[in-house]
Formats: C-alpha cells, sequence, structure tokens
C-alpha cells in the first residue's frame, strides 16, 4: 500500500493508527514501522550490498530493528520466509526524507520485500515521487482527504479543549466546548476563508496547518473562553501572512516561558 501526498496532511499519524489498529485486531502478527530518515547510516551501508531476499531480511533484522537476542531474530526471519504461522506486516515512512541520495537503495528494497512472504508492506512519499514509484512498484497510491470547515472547527475544538486553561468538569466541558470554543472556532474559520482564495483556503485544510492556526489563537481562545462575551472580537486583517507571523510571535512566546521555567527551577536547586 503506497500513501502520496504532501506534508502535513498525516501520513505518519495514519501509519502510527494502523499500526496501532492491527496489533490490537491480530496481537500474533509482527508489526514493524521504521522511519527511513533514522537510518540513513544503514542505508548508505546498503549501497555496497548486492540486495537480495537474504540480505533484506538480515538488513531489517540487524540494521533497522536491531533485534537482540539470536532468537528474535531467527524468528522474524521465519516469519518472513514462510518457516512460520505469524504473518509481519511492514510500514516504511518518510521515502522523500532520504530521497534523492537513498531513492534508488531504497525502491530496490521495496521491490526485494514484495518478494518476501511479508504480507503487508505500507509505504509513504510526497506527490512528486508517486508516479516514478507507482511505475516501480506496480501498485496504484492513496491519497489522504483535507479537513472539511466541519473537521477544521471540530479539530480547534477538540485542540483548545486538551489546553491547561480548560479546567472545567466533565459535564461543564461538553457543554463549554459547544457554547464556547466551538463558537470561536467556527467564527475563525470562516473569516480565514472569506479572506483567502479557495487554493489557500484547501491549504488550511492540511492537518499540520490547521494545528498551526489553533496553535496560533490559543491564546485569544483562552482570553474569549474566560469572559463573558457572546462573540469574538477577530482580527481586522485574517490572511496567511498573519496566520504565519502570529505562529512565529507564539512558538517564541512559549519558547521564552520555558526558557525562563528552566531557569528559576536551576535557581530553586
Amino acid at each position: 500500500m503506497l500513501i502520496s501526498d504532501t506534508a502535513g496532511m498525516g501520513k505518519s499519524t495514519v501509519l502510527t493508527h494502523l499500526s496501532k489498529h492491527v496489533k490490537q485486531k491480530f496481537p500474533a502478527k509482527w508489526v514493524v514501522r521504521i522511519g527511513l530518515n533514522d537510518h540513513t547510516v544503514a542505508l548508505k551501508e546498503l549501497e555496497q550490498e548486492q540486495i537480495d531476499k537474504e540480505k533484506v531480511v538480515e538488513f531489517l533484522s540487524e540494521k533497522l530493528l536491531k533485534l537482540e537476542p539470536e532468537l528474535e531474530k531467527k524468528l522474524f526471519e521465519q516469519c518472513c520466509e514462510h518457516k512460520h504461522k505469524e504473518k509481519v506486516t511492514l510500514m516504511l515512512d518518510g521515502f522523500d526524507e532520504v530521497s534523492p541520495i537513498y531513492k534508488q537503495t531504497v525502491i530496490d528494497l521495496l521491490q526485494t520485500l514484495k518478494q518476501t512472504v511479508v504480507e503487508e508492506l505500507w509505504f509513504t512519499a510526497r506527490p512528486h515521487l508517486r508516479e516514478e514509484l507507482e511505475d516501480k512498484l506496480q501498485q496504484l497510491s492513496y491519497t489522504l482527504e483535507t479537513f472539511s470547515e466541519e473537521a477544521q472547527v471540530e479539530f480547534l475544538t477538540k485542540f483548545w479543549s486538551l489546553q491547561d486553561w480548560f479546567t472545567e468538569t466533565e459535564d461543564k466541558r461538553k457543554e463549554k466546548e459547544k457554547n464556547t470554543l466551538t463558537v470561536y472556532a467556527t467564527h475563525l474559520i470562516k473569516k480565514l476563508g472569506n479572506a483567502v482564495s479557495d487554493k489557500d483556503r484547501q491549504f488550511i485544510g492540511i492537518p499540520l496547518q490547521c494545528r498551526m492556526l489553533a496553535e496560533a489563537f490559543d491564546e485569544d481562545v483562552k482570553i474569549f473562553y474566560e469572559s463573558t462575551e457572546s462573540s469574538p472580537k477577530l482580527p481586522f486583517k485574517l490572511d496567511l501572512i498573519e496566520l504565519y507571523g502570529r505562529f512565529i510571535e507564539r512558538k517564541y512566546d512559549i519558547s521564552e516561558e520555558e526558557i525562563f521555567k528552566s531557569r528559576s527551577i536551576a535557581r530553586l536547586k
């Protein structure tokens, strides 16, 4: 299975969710999720090798998974060679992060893995690599849908409801979410949608950008949440430049707060 989409769409999150789901539903399966960017040294070594099925299984067990003791290695090898009844689900994430340097090495790795008895092979990449991967792996890719406006509001509401300043009891919390956080999120998405083009509106639908929006307005939501106002007062000018400016300022404030806390703790010690 090939998932190909832009940065921030949640490819890695999907693999994390799927790995947990597969393991819960099939506890006996050997579920392996690997971030390729964490193993560039091993990939460099593999460049010098003749890649075949035996070498690939050895590479996975010793270089990427670093299995110990010898029993674990043997069990994994048997799972990949029809000598064990349990199956392997392998997930490789971040192909674009090691491309183009290790692109051919990883493609050779994938093509060889398809010849093993690995039951499921999941793989993620960016759109500019889609056609080449589909052609060489003979596998059509999946893409992910951007957040709709309703999903954006739901995401913002849930994100803010998990902040430290949101301290209502469970019953009141649900009511507050509906009457305060959701109100702010709805107004914010509507105003931003009216201020940007259709292309930029899709950009805000990318989950990572939606998270940026949530973080950029975190303090404003807190003020509205603690006030008695029925409608939020949003900035007169609100576009992507304003959004990124707010995001950078918020990150700077958080960094300053963390530095201050660490210095205070150091003085106490």
